[in-house]
């Protein structure tokens, strides 16, 4: 290894993250009262609203705020750029490894992303107008959520677990690099 790749090396082992942990336990603390109060506001100031409706909106949100609380506090994962690596730093890091800690967030925010294109064509499913072109029958709306689901919750996920590598494997591939 030369000089210049020990450099590069130290900017990733030797770096002080905390900041970064800090700010985002801090964003979570401020987001927490927010959150809180938008699962109040549709579960009870929606009255108009179907209840499906308003659970997939919910069920989009709470996935959303567990989605921020494991990124910035559980997990408290820190990207350490301009490299494409991360490390923990949470309450979860010294019982799970980043990789699985990514993977579970991951997973989380994939659901959030399918809930939210979920709950969008729900709503186009409960505005459209009888003889339109949105006007289908239950099952093709049924089949709508099926291609969705397969489309958002398949390709990441197994991109992801397919990359995996254990830890001896990485040191090593940064030593050699």
């Amino acid at each position: 290894m030369n000089d210049s790749d020990l450099r590069y090396y130290a900017t990733v082992s030797e770096s002080d993250h905390s900041l970064q942990y800090i700010s985002t336990v801090c964003v979570t603390i401020v987001a927490t009262p927010i959150n809180f109060l938008s699962f109040y506001l549709i579960l009870t100031k929606s009255k108009r609203e179907r209840t499906s409706f308003k659970m997939c909106l919910f069920a989009s949100q709470f996935t959303f705020y567990v989605s921020q609380l494991f990124v910035g506090v559980l997990a408290g994962i820190v990207t350490l750029m301009p490299f494409p690596a991360i490390y923990c730093q949470g309450i979860l890091s010294s019982y799970f490894d980043a990789f699985q800690l990514f993977m579970a967030w991951m997973l989380l925010f994939c659901f959030y992303v399918y809930l939210t294109f979920a709950t969008l064509l729900l709503r186009l499913q409960i505005v459209a107008r009888p003889k339109h072109a949105f006007d289908c029958h239950k099952s093709t709306y049924v089949v709508a959520y099926i291609i969705l689901a397969i489309y958002v919750l398949t390709p990441v996920p197994s991109m992801i677990a397919l990359s995996y590598s254990s830890r001896e494997h990485m040191e090593q591939f940064v030593l050699q690099v």
